[in-house]
């Protein structure tokens, strides 16, 4: 039962992460990828990609299908 509110918890403060640092810099289809996907980790328990001990936002995105909507445009 413990771990079921520690979940959901920590599902809010994904949610909230995502609203606040994510929204503001990409489109809502990109948002409405990454959010499930970040929040699945927790559901699953599970690590976010990491490389060099930093998560990895190219493999994330890769797993979100939306690698070409990060990319920079020149």
């Amino acid at each position: 039962m413990t771990n079921d509110i520690s979940s959901r918890h920590f599902q809010r403060k994904i949610s909230k992460f995502c609203e606040l640092r994510i929204a503001p810099i990409v489109s809502r289809r990109v948002l409405e990828n990454i959010r499930p996907f970040l929040l699945s980790l927790t559901i699953y328990r599970k690590s976010p990609p990491l490389l060099n001990g930093h998560i990895d936002w190219t493999a994330i995105s890769q797993a979100c299908g939306i690698e070409a909507d990060l990319t920079p445009q020149n």
